[in-house]
């Protein structure tokens, strides 16, 4: 039985700036910088020990619309690499590596399609004989508003596949670039939509299939555990969909409970045992520990934990190896307030925490970051992060209810 083999990534953003993050140990701090192009070489090798027939990228190959040589040119010795194995590459450019960026142009290798503004097909034929079609576009600018599906030309062949980097509207954290519904990609004639932008892995539909990968490599705590891409293996009859990881280092939060009788030994104690613990889990981890309390904590237990003294000890703790590291790059404390000490009985700071509650923080953002030159500086909000900025407000309010 015929067969075809292909890899779906997406949302590469190789030479992410990482920002925020240049006081870690030099060391550290340089792993981090390359893990993009780490997760990306993982990406390739696989390919190639698969033998797979090609690989798709859906849109944000680069970080940013400004390509930077040392991004540009270790993307062409890996493209070269499928290249010499016969593996051909489509790619379609997205919100981040928009089409009118300006950037010092390094030519790719013949294996490598660039779809470009306007929906277009490519065709050809595997090396058992079966037919493909492939359709996509990529950005022409930062902000794409329009829905392009009603230009994607008629597919034919034994598998017919869209690529798409947009939004399905589903999830409320990010604007709506290259809008979409599932039913009207149901409604179309593609066997597999392989899409892009949402950096959290999903599976929308079966039949066909409508599938965002995920990020290759976690770049900050929003986008925890295990990154990677999509190996399919198709014939007429049978699918096979698997995902792969490839992160190169692996983002995650972990909650440690405590009472009002736990001392500061204690809990130094128990995240030393949890990094212990995630060592055997995961070779390289950055790790928040959320410290949980239910009741008062003993003062000297509050104060190691406020004063940034625990995050220190974790920190020199962790001996830093290249390969193998648990690195606790933050600390927060979550502790539930008693009744008398409610927002409810303080009028004033009660009526901001409804204001908090009931903030639109993305309907308020979107003219900043729809704005034609001040879009061009801003990064785009990470998922979940409007709720994470009202989180943080609250906590704000309940340490000024607590002076």
């Amino acid at each position: 039985m015929k067969s075809i083999s292909f890899v779906h990534a997406a949302d590469i953003h190789l030479d992410s700036p990482f920002v925020g993050m240049h006081k870690l140990p030099p060391e550290l701090y340089k792993r981090v910088k390359d893990s993009t192009f780490v997760a990306f070489r993982n990406l390739v090798n696989y390919c190639l020990n698969e033998k797979v027939d090609f690989l798709l990228i859906s849109g944000d190959l680069y970080d940013g619309e400004d390509r930077s040589i040392r991004a540009q040119i270790r993307l062409q010795q890996e493209f070269s690499k499928l290249q010499n194995a016969n593996i051909r590459v489509f790619v379609i450019h997205g919100n981040h590596d928009h089409l009118a960026g300006t950037w010092s142009h390094i030519e790719m290798p013949e294996n490598v399609h660039i779809f470009g503004p306007e929906p277009d097909l490519v065709e050809f034929t595997t090396g058992n004989g079966m037919q493909v079609s492939i359709a996509g576009f990529s950005y022409e600018k930062r902000h794409e508003a329009h829905n392009k599906l009603n230009l994607f030309p008629q597919p034919a062949g034994d598998l017919k596949i869209g690529m798409l980097h947009g939004h399905d509207g589903t999830s409320q954290n990010h604007f709506a670039y290259a809008p979409f519904t599932i039913s009207d990609l149901v409604q179309m004639p593609y066997d597999y939509w392989a899409l892009g932008h949402i950096h959290t892995r999903q599976i929308l539909s079966e039949a066909p299939y409508v599938i965002y990968p995920g990020n290759i490599q976690g770049r900050h705590i929003n986008e925890t555990g295990e990154k990677g891409f999509i190996h399919v293996e198709w014939t007429t009859h049978q699918q096979n969909i698997t995902f792969i990881p490839c992160q190169d280092i692996e983002w995650r939060i972990e909650k440690i409970h405590i009472s009002d009788s736990t001392q500061p030994d204690e809990l130094f104690q128990a995240c030393k045992q949890l990094m212990e613990r995630l060592a055997s889990e995961s070779e390289r981890l950055f790790l928040r520990i959320e410290i949980h309390s239910e009741s008062d904590i003993h003062p000297s237990t509050l104060l190691l934990i406020e004063s940034g003294q625990l995050l220190e000890l974790l920190q020199e703790e962790d001996t830093i190896n290249h390969e193998h590291f648990v690195w606790i790059f933050d600390i927060k404390l979550f502790q539930t307030q008693t009744t008398e000490f409610s927002l409810a009985h303080h009028p004033f700071l009660y009526s901001l925490e409804k204001v908090i509650e009931s903030a639109d923080v993305k309907h308020e953002l979107e003219p900043l970051f729809l704005h034609k030159k001040a879009s061009r500086y801003l990064q785009d909000v990470p998922e979940l992060e409007y709720e994470q900025l009202k989180s943080e407000a609250k906590e704000l309010l309940l340490k000024l209810l607590n002076r």
